[in-house]
């Protein structure tokens, strides 16, 4: 009979951890194009920014990590973690913006940055970069004059292969017509590829407290190996935890 008031005092427990979800009404955010950080984790919240008040789920969505800064840009498209922000923003929410380019500090002279930027966008629409989050190696720009920052360069792929691209480029202004070529080498995000669940995919969260245990519908917000933590977002309450993926698509959680 010991087993039946601990019970109702983890439900209790749980019914507090996964209230008080605040949906925002009218809350708009942007997208960052470019951003300039420095080498470390990069969290979501450092890609974007609400017009709005943001709800307390959301806050907690937007502290996750989302990849590492190094000495290499990264493309990190929106549709890559949309899911999980989208529902702690809430339905009424509007995003604007499509993918994010991420310039370590210092790492590119501000000359060059209109450049990448258009560049990505150009990668992006020829299908070259695709859905996951890709590591950009500049290997060489290499431009016949002086790069402006108010650049509208004309591109055209010159080489594609695996991992590598080449692309010429032209661009017309009061200073003359500028041309050049640009070598990138781009390494998709790879732990997709080896991951057992992958984000958005949905698992069990078995919820743990002592001797009792709790199962609860999900969804994983990030891809995961077996063993790996990995954050998890509870179905009916919109709130995310962190437990160790385990086998059969099932996510560990214990609580404290």
């Amino acid at each position: 009979m010991r087993r039946a008031p601990q019970l109702l005092a983890l439900l209790g427990l749980l019914l507090l951890t996964l209230a008080h979800t605040v949906e925002a009404r009218g809350v708009t955010v942007y997208i960052q194009h470019v951003v300039i950080a420095q080498p470390g984790d990069l969290r979501l919240g450092d890609l974007m920014q609400s017009s709005g008040d943001t709800p307390l789920s959301a806050r907690e969505v937007l502290a996750q990590d989302i990849a590492t800064v190094s000495s290499h840009l990264l493309y990190i498209p929106s549709h890559s973690y949309m899911d999980r922000v989208g529902d702690a923003f809430g339905r009424d929410s509007i995003f604007v913006g499509s993918r994010s380019l991420v310039i370590p500090s210092a790492a590119v002279p501000d000359n060059e940055i209109p450049l990448l930027d258009r560049l990505v966008d150009f990668l992006g629409d020829a299908g070259v970069l695709g859905g996951d989050v890709t590591d950009i190696d500049v290997r060489s720009i290499q431009p016949g004059g002086t790069l402006s920052q108010t650049i509208v360069p004309s591109f055209q792929l010159v080489r594609t292969t695996q991992g590598s691209v080449e692309v010429s480029f032209t661009s017309s202004s009061d200073a003359g017509q500028t041309t050049g070529r640009i070598v990138l080498a781009l390494k998709a995000d790879g732990r997709a590829s080896a991951a057992d669940v992958h984000a958005h995919d949905p698992v069990r969260v078995i919820f743990h407290k002592g001797p009792i245990t709790i199962e609860m519908q999900g969804r994983a917000l990030a891809p995961a190996a077996i063993g790996d933590t990995v954050n998890v977002l509870v179905t009916d309450s919109q709130k995310s935890f962190a437990g160790r993926l385990v086998t059969g698509k099932a996510v560990d959680v214990e609580l404290p």
